[in-house]
């Protein structure tokens, strides 16, 4: 079994058809929107070829106008293309957005998969690094259970 893990595409169709790879699924951990100028067709393409998608914070922030809580860094250019987002995107587009999970279980092959685009305390915002310390980690893994914990966010 193949499973092809994506996160934070940020409207950048050229990243999805760069794949070569056959895989049998795919899960998408969020942030198909915002930056890139093309959420259509990532839209659609995670529509056609996701077995599992999850909610980022900037699919939340184009679905629901409100703030994506990303880094001021990027936030002038988060606001500037999220603008571009409403005015390209269609209403079933963004309602599609809005309608994603916050986060999912999948089960395949006896293997369980917890998905969440941040963390599973917060599955919107919250950034944790990978090289946490392991209390971080526990802390935040109580409760959930699954074999595999997929999280996207901090790119």
């Amino acid at each position: 079994m193949k499973i092809l893990i994506l996160s934070d595409i940020h409207a950048n169709i050229e990243a999805l058809e760069a794949i070569k790879e056959e895989y049998d699924y795919l899960f998408c951990l969020g942030d198909l929107v915002d930056y890139g100028p093309s959420p259509r067709e990532c839209i659609d393409f995670i529509k056609s070829n996701a077995y599992a998608i999850v909610r980022g914070n900037h699919d939340n922030a184009v679905a629901f106008r409100v703030d994506c809580q990303c880094s001021k860094a990027y936030r002038p250019m988060s606001e500037k293309t999220r603008e571009f987002m409403w005015e390209i995107l269609g209403q079933g587009e963004i309602s599609y957005l809005g309608s994603l999970p916050l986060n999912g279980v999948i089960e395949l092959q006896g293997s369980r998969f917890f998905l969440a685009h941040a963390t599973p305390t917060d599955n919107l915002f919250k950034y944790l690094p990978p090289d946490s310390p392991d209390h971080v980690w526990q802390k935040e893994l109580e409760g959930i259970d699954a074999d595999f914990v997929l999280l996207g966010h901090t790119h």
